[in-house]
């Protein structure tokens, strides 16, 4: 929060109001050189304008001064705050954006931002922290629902907007269908090194540890982009025998179906009484 009357902003970090979200992001970073601070904004995705105040605050003349939440007042509800100093937004990496709840309980991203000590006493305060952030240099993953599809993720070699990509999307939810519903297929989130983006995959079927990637036709230019997004995707999700197989529409040519077998995935692609496993 902006001070009214100093030239701070007063940032609240509270792990366990992040876990409400379905979240935890709030914290040192592995290598204590830096703490990560999620934003304002608890409904929808998080906006910069929402965070102006961190984002500009250079340019404003402020000062940011961190506290994070240590427990309660014995008898009370009241936070009580913990003084780690003077931090600065990182000029190079200033933040990145995850996958998170609002409070509706509708899929959102939320502004992750790296804080750099810039006293003395935040650079000892970090020192002294419990490294409970993840550093985001390296890419990870982790599973969220489905549905998440917010237009703020960053995807590489998606489709073409239109009718394209709302041909895929029938095509994941017909599919979907045949595997019992939702409750056992999640999508990964998987974020970039350096805080670049983030990937969305297709469907992730957890009980067979197979992960999908749909394309609206059985095309060659269609199929080299599905192996390659999942040759993208595999060497992040942290699945041991991981299962890559390409959805389409129809059955492609042979020749199409030899350059999927040799990439080692499997193929299934709609009939007209559903879908079916080619291999």
């Amino acid at each position: 929060m902006e001070s009214a009357t100093t030239p701070n902003v007063l940032l609240f970090s509270d792990p366990a109001e992040g876990l409400k979200y379905g979240y935890r992001y709030d914290g040192a970073a592995p290598d204590g050189r830096a703490f990560y601070y999620t934003g304002r904004g608890t409904v929808g995705d998080q906006t910069i304008a929402r965070n102006r105040a961190i984002v500009e605050h250079k340019e404003q003349g402020r000062t940011l001064r961190l506290f994070e939440a240590v427990g309660v007042v014995k008898g009370t509800r009241t936070k009580l705050q913990r003084y780690l100093g003077e931090f600065q937004v990182d000029p190079d990496d200033p933040y990145r954006r995850e996958p998170a709840r609002d409070a509706l309980k509708a899929s959102r991203t939320v502004l992750v931002f790296r804080l750099l000590p810039v006293d003395d006493e935040a650079a000892a305060g970090l020192a002294a922290e419990e490294r409970s952030a993840i550093e985001p240099s390296d890419a990870r993953a982790q599973l969220v629902p489905l549905e998440v599809n917010s237009h703020t993720f960053y995807e590489t070699g998606g489709s073409l907007p239109g009718t394209a990509s709302k041909d895929e999307a029938v095509l994941v939810d017909e599919f979907v269908a045949t595997l019992g519903g939702d409750d056992r297929v999640q999508r990964w989130a998987i974020t970039l090194p350096g805080g670049s983006g983030v990937l969305l995959t297709d469907p992730f079927d957890l009980s067979t540890r197979t992960l999908y990637e749909a394309k609206n036709s059985a095309s060659r230019n269609n199929i080299r982009m599905a192996i390659g997004q999942l040759l993208d995707y595999r060497r992040h999700v942290p699945v041991t025998g991981l299962r890559c197989v390409v959805l389409l529409p129809e059955r492609p040519s042979e020749d199409l179906c030899d350059l999927i077998a040799g990439a080692g995935m499997g193929l299934v692609h709609q009939t007209r009484d559903g879908f079916t496993l080619a291999f």
